[in-house]
Parts: structure tokens; C-alpha cells; sequence
């Protein structure tokens, strides 16, 4: 999988999920598919014909992982309300990240005769304020603070203490995939990580 800049860890995915099929994949394909993983621009593909036995009923489900492989998804900027300034003690810090960025991902692998596509669809982040604070899960990107009297969030979380802290934030994609073979099923959610350093002031009441 792909992982595209900024800052964060790009989190792997991990073993397929439903089978399509079962079998060996014979030599020749599976030398095939290790030359498309390398992004190798000159792989030669075995002579196929379709209900070839060379060609396996697992195959859609081992290009599956392979278009997630290819797939490229951002790392999120974490953004706070207010975003850019020191946040506050005893005041509500809001959590987000930039709404079009999430959205599904989807890619592509095929072989000659076969394809099979993956669709990657954010569905939770988890913020980590860094503080020692519990961490808090939102069903969705957030949002920033419309800047009215009276508005509230579930999507963040208030610091006590004075400092600087990392906040983390990681977004978890839930994996489908299809093929052309009808077979089709789950892969692995899996997790790309962004981080942000954020400072922590105390405001302090002014009388003349």
C-alpha cells in the first residue's frame, strides 16, 4: 500500500480476509505477480486461457491484495479548533481532519482475464491527546468550530495541564473487494497515522 506524506506512519495491511477459491498458484504466475508488486514496468505474464488451471481460484482474491498494495492513501493532517495556536487549559480543544479526505480509495490488479478491485473506506479515528487523557474515537472527520457561542463536539477533549504534547491521530479503513470472477469479500481493516505537536497554555484573568 501506498502511503502518502505528511508526517505519521503509514499503518501495513495484514492477511487477506474471505478466500476467493483455494490452490496453488503455479510458478510461472507467482513470479508474475512478485514483478508487478516491484512495480517493474517490463513483467512478461504467463500464456493464459481462461479456466487455464495455472491460473487457480485463489487468484482473484491474491490480486485483490495486490491492488491494495497499490492503492495510495494519505496520512491525515490532525487539526484542532482553534488550529495553529496554543489550546487551552479547562477548554474544550475540537478534533478534525480535512473532510475531503475522507473518502473511499479504490484501486485495481488484473491479469489477463482476470480482475479484481479493492475499496478502502475510512470509518473511524482515534485521537490520542498525548497528555495522559483517555483516547476518543469519532465515527467520523470531525469538524472544525464554526466559531458561534454555545457550539459543542463529541470529537474532542480538554486539557488540564499546561505543556506540549503529541497528538496522534489514527484512521482505520475497513477493506471490500469484487472481481470479475464473482468472488469477492474482506480484507484486514487496516491503519494510517498522522501526528501533529501541539502546545498547551493556561490563560490567566486580567482585573484593573
Amino acid at each position: 500500500m501506498g502511503v502518502e506524506a505528511p508526517g505519521g506512519e503509514g499503518g501495513a495491511t495484514g492477511p487477506a480476509g474471505e478466500s476467493g477459491g483455494s490452490g496453488e498458484i503455479s510458478p510461472e504466475w507467482q513470479a508474475y505477480f512478485d514483478c508487478v508488486a516491484a512495480a517493474t514496468d517490463d513483467c512478461m505474464s504467463p500464456g493464459f486461457q481462461p479456466g487455464d488451471p495455472a491460473l487457480p481460484a485463489v487468484v482473484p482474491e491474491t490480486l485483490a491484495q495486490m491492488a491494495l498494495d497499490s492503492a495510495t492513501i494519505a496520512l491525515p493532517r490532525p487539526h484542532t479548533s482553534p488550529d495553529g495556536v496554543p489550546q487551552m487549559t479547562g477548554l474544550m480543544t475540537w478534533f478534525w481532519i480535512d473532510p475531503a479526505a475522507w473518502a473511499p480509495i479504490s484501486a485495481r490488479a488484473e491479469v489477463p482475464g482476470v480482475w479484481a478491485e479493492v475499496t478502502a473506506t475510512p470509518t473511524r479515528a482515534t485521537w490520542t491527546p498525548g497528555d495522559g487523557g483517555a483516547a476518543v474515537t469519532c465515527d467520523g472527520p470531525g469538524r472544525a468550530h464554526p466559531g458561534t457561542a454555545g457550539a459543542t463536539t463529541d470529537c474532542g477533549h480538554t486539557y488540564v495541564d499546561i505543556g506540549s504534547y503529541p497528538l496522534t491521530v489514527d484512521v482505520t479503513y475497513e477493506v471490500s473487494w469484487d472481481s470479475s470472477t464473482g468472488a469477492g469479500g474482506v480484507l484486514d481493516p487496516i491503519v494510517v497515522s498522522g501526528e501533529v505537536p501541539i502546545t498547551v497554555e493556561q490563560r490567566q484573568a486580567v482585573i484593573d
